[in-house]
């Protein structure tokens, strides 16, 4: 029995595989995304972004693109990896919006969305 979209979603996060990709306004190399939600995402940057921050993402996935806005809600340095994992949450995501993030997050996972 296949899981549905809607119940994908509670608090667990989908791991991300690097098929999508996500590019922030003035980082333009295209940043593997780590975990993606409904309600944001995190992914690896070389330099720290400032906690509050707001930026303009635009994901892509096998040719697909959405933007949309992000707020930076955390970091840590992983000095194992030389990086900086970056928390972000999704800022008011339009009804279409919210669609295309699920659509992609479904698309990863090979769920349906019909």
């Amino acid at each position: 029995m296949q899981e549905s979209t809607g119940a994908l979603w509670g608090e667990r996060r989908a791991a991300v595989v690097e098929r999508l990709t996500c590019q922030i306004d003035g980082i333009r190399v295209p940043l593997a995304v780590r975990e993606l939600s409904l309600g944001g995402f995190s992914l690896d940057l070389d330099s720290a972004l400032k906690i509050g921050s707001v930026h303009q993402c635009t994901f892509t996935l096998d040719g697909r693109t959405i933007r949309v806005l992000a707020r930076v809600t955390d970091r840590r340095y992983r000095a194992d990896h030389g990086s900086h994992r970056v928390g972000f949450a999704f800022r008011c995501l339009t009804a279409r919006e919210r669609d295309a993030v699920e659509r992609l997050a479904a698309g990863l996972l090979g769920f349906s969305n019909s």
